[in-house]
């Protein structure tokens, strides 16, 4: 909602009823993310929020990266997210990878909250794990 926002602020065609019933929806969705907020306690959860309450301008947005941020791995100069492994993990070998896709798309998430909050320095450690997670022809894992 919040990037149609965006567009619909450069569209001269959009009528001001629209616009109106746009911003009701933003602030709605809003209003929804911040009032359950606090009984989020799954990171990947925790990632799409964050970045939405960003997103939008919540005043909570502050507290929901403080919640994110205290789930993250960092190890190595690196930050990422993960979900648990369940008990029965699978073995790896030397040449699969080493993380799963959910993985990769909650520190993607991360990554574009920190550049939206303009720490560029804060999302270096993002970006080299982001990268050690590239497969041999450049491309990440895939759920398809």
């Amino acid at each position: 909602l919040a990037e149609t926002q965006k567009i619909m602020k450069t569209q001269e065609d959009v009528n001001e009823k629209e616009k109106i019933m746009l911003e009701m929806s933003i602030n709605s969705a809003r209003t929804y993310l911040e009032d359950n907020m606090g009984g989020l306690d799954d990171s990947y959860d925790l990632a799409i929020v964050t970045y939405a309450l960003h997103l939008t301008a919540s005043k909570h947005k502050d507290h929901a990266f403080t919640n994110f941020m205290a789930k993250s791995i960092e190890e190595s100069q690196m930050r990422h997210w993960e979900r648990p492994h369940p008990a029965d993990k699978p073995t790896y070998y030397y040449w699969m990878r080493r993380t799963e896709a959910i993985n990769i798309e909650m520190t993607a998430y991360g990554l574009l909250t920190m550049l939206h909050r303009g720490d560029v320095t804060g999302a270096l450690p993002l970006v080299r794990w982001m990268t050690m997670q590239r497969g041999p022809q450049g491309g990440f894992i895939s759920t398809q």
